[in-house]
């Protein structure tokens, strides 16, 4: 093993490799091997040098725009925010959002504002409106099927005594006759016969009219005892009541139902006419 292998000239490789201790050169072909690489190694070196502008060229910008954006931080140390990011967050914890600077792009608006319409577009839309709702039908106009306060015709009224009475469950015929004989269904009125001063058929002789409380109406009522039955009287039943208006002892379609309810609740015996107006007939 104590021989020393030389490689022959036309045994040598393209490109010779060089020992990392620096030896004098063997022979005048390994020189020559050297100077033939050169040029090729010029040309290696140039096409990288292009190849490093042209990335440098492509990747200046990005790495420009970048240079005031976040930088990760080492451990344990926080990335600094750069100028452009939103600091304020949404309050609720969560990561604040980068916002873009400067203008939006033309013909776009800000992500976060909605579009506004250019003034003079045309008038605002109207409010809607909410239809008032009908009066309420008074005494002069009743719904259908109640004949007016003013009526002068005596077959509406017996229909609408018919009518009371059978909303509280009474006798028609009871009701009808009580009419009849304390005020003769208030044949003065109908007649427009009224003594001077009065405006109902009012008794100015009973003990009533002695008090100083005269009985009035169709059903000749004292002004105490229709406040108190009439208004227990719609209590028991609103719908009956429905366009009549307020408590009124002027109106004779209210006495009627307020005598109705009456008669079938206990007081039939404050009309001095019960016995006779109910002889024969059931209640």
């Amino acid at each position: 093993m104590g021989a020393t292998l030389v490689a022959s000239p036309t045994s040598l490789p393209p490109v010779t490799t060089i020992a990392s201790t620096p030896t004098a050169p063997q022979s005048g072909a390994s020189l020559a091997g050297l100077a033939a690489l050169g040029p090729a190694l010029a040309q290696v070196i140039q096409s990288l040098t292009a190849l490093t502008a042209a990335l440098g060229a492509s990747s200046g910008p990005q790495a420009q725009a970048g240079a005031g954006t976040v930088e990760a931080g080492g451990p344990g140390q926080s990335a600094p925010i750069s100028p452009s990011t939103n600091t304020a967050g949404c309050g609720c914890g969560g990561a604040t959002t980068p916002t873009q600077s400067g203008p939006p792009p033309k013909g776009k608006a800000p992500a976060d504002s909605p579009e506004q319409a250019p003034p003079g577009n045309g008038p605002a839309p109207d409010a809607p409106s909410t239809p008032a709702p009908p009066p309420p039908p008074t005494a002069s106009t009743p719904p259908a099927g109640v004949p007016a306060l003013e009526t002068k015709s005596l077959d509406e009224i017996k229909a609408y005594i018919k009518t009371a009475a059978d909303a509280y469950g009474a006798n028609p015929k009871i009701l009808d006759n009580i009419a009849d004989g304390e005020s003769t269904h208030d044949a003065a009125r109908l007649a427009g016969k009224l003594p001077a001063g009065d405006k109902l058929v009012t008794n100015h002789t009973d003990i009533n009219a002695q008090r100083g409380h005269p009985s009035v109406g169709m059903f000749q009522f004292i002004p105490t005892t229709f406040e108190n039955f009439s208004k227990q009287a719609k209590a028991a039943n609103p719908k009956a009541w429905e366009g009549l208006g307020d408590f009124n002892i002027g109106d004779w379609r209210q006495q009627a139902l307020t005598t109705a309810w009456a008669i079938k609740n206990g007081h039939e015996g404050d009309w001095a006419t019960w016995t006779k107006a109910s002889a024969g007939l059931s209640q």
